[in-house]
């Protein structure tokens, strides 16, 4: 067997090394521009895929065993497993299972038991690879028949294929299993300032500290994200967007998906004011009026023990203390009153658009199906 290996540059500066084989060859590993491993392979001799690993933006790897079991809904299943020591270490955790495919001749887009069990941006990660793969063997359309066609997977297949257009809603068309997809990878690259760029007709997603911002137009597709990618005076900027308008700029990129900047919000002192003596004494009464008794005592030292010092000090970025009041208003008949003011003097966020934007804790593992693919 010809074990020579061929190398080819991505329009993105990326590296794709082939072993000789039917069409291009098979691919054996993807390495962004700064030549950090993106997917790696390995073929059995002469034979079908023995293994493969991908890297998804948020930096996990995901292994794939092809044919490692059967499922009742489909038969011969691949399966997926976390990496957490990379393509090389060992499997350690088993992930959920697909329809197998047959690597050397992709002929469809398979569907995936349980999404909700992969880490975030791990589907799209192997979709990329079956997309890249096809786009090898010159593979033209491929479609989606299986169970689960739904819109959050379709948003996920924008990412690494392209819809062929045609008559009515595609995303109607894609739930009646109508719709022919194209190959079209994109590229992830590895940022030294630790972003994660995807790159294809320009930027089109970026993963930073666990957040991805996504641009808006798909095709004909609109993605109304909270956190986007779009084209701003000096390059293009990943923004925290609300109501039509950017809230806040955190990256900027030049138009080769390049990071210039990483911007930090400024703390605004707003977000936070001291708690007097009365109004905590006051608040521990009505909480523990409210709560269990077994929760009487605890509450009560909780709140007379105030905030630390580090709460009084905690950005809009975190949580503000470990509980936080906006208003008390107690109802008789069609009266109204509010027994501590309207606006208690405590921890409160009188920007409510931001607070409901970032919610109260960014640091959530919580993610949407459509994160996790």
């Amino acid at each position: 067997m010809n074990r020579r290996l061929v190398e080819r540059a991505t329009p993105h500066g990326g590296t794709i090394r082939f072993r000789a084989g039917p069409g291009r060859g098979r691919r054996v590993l993807e390495l962004d521009r700064y030549r950090t491993p993106v997917a790696t392979l390995r073929w059995k001799a002469g034979g079908p895929l023995a293994v493969a690993a991908v890297r998804s933006g948020q930096g996990a790897w995901i292994g794939i065993e092809p044919r490692a079991t059967m499922d009742a809904r489909w038969g011969p299943s691949d399966r997926l497993w976390l990496l957490p020591d990379g393509p090389r270490g060992q499997r350690r955790e088993p992930l959920t299972v697909f329809e197998a495919l047959d690597w050397e001749a992709i002929d469809r887009i398979p569907p995936l038991a349980e999404p909700a069990r992969l880490p975030p941006g791990a589907g799209t990660a192997v979709l990329n690879l079956i997309a890249a793969l096809a786009a090898d063997q010159g593979c033209g359309r491929l479609r989606y028949r299986g169970r689960y066609a739904t819109e959050a997977l379709f948003t996920a297949l924008l990412e690494s294929f392209r819809y062929v257009e045609g008559d009515g809603d595609p995303l109607d068309r894609f739930r009646a299993g109508q719709l022919e997809w194209s190959p079209a990878p994109h590229e992830r690259r590895f940022e030294p300032a630790g972003a994660a760029v995807q790159l294809r007709d320009g930027v089109e997603k970026v993963v930073w500290q666990g957040q991805a911002y996504y641009r808006v137009r798909w095709q004909a597709v609109a993605r109304h994200a909270p956190r986007r990618v779009h084209e701003a005076a000096g390059g293009i900027r990943c923004s925290l967007w609300a109501l039509g308008a950017v809230v806040e700029d955190h990256l900027v990129l030049d138009s080769a998906g390049h990071v210039l900047a990483l911007l930090e919000p400024a703390p605004d002192p707003r977000l936070s004011a001291p708690v007097s003596p009365e109004v905590r004494a006051g608040l521990a009464a009505l909480v523990q009026a409210q709560s269990a008794p077994a929760l009487a005592t605890m509450i009560a030292v909780t709140v007379a023990a105030g905030p630390s010092h580090a709460q009084q000090t905690t950005t809009k970025d975190q949580l503000i203390g470990s509980w936080k009041v906006l208003n008390l208003k107690a109802t008789t008949g069609d009266k109204v009153t509010y027994p501590l003011g309207e606006q208690v003097a405590g921890y409160h966020y009188p920007n409510a658009v931001l607070a409901i934007v970032r919610g109260c804790n960014p640091k959530s593992t919580s993610h949407t199906d459509a994160d996790r693919c």
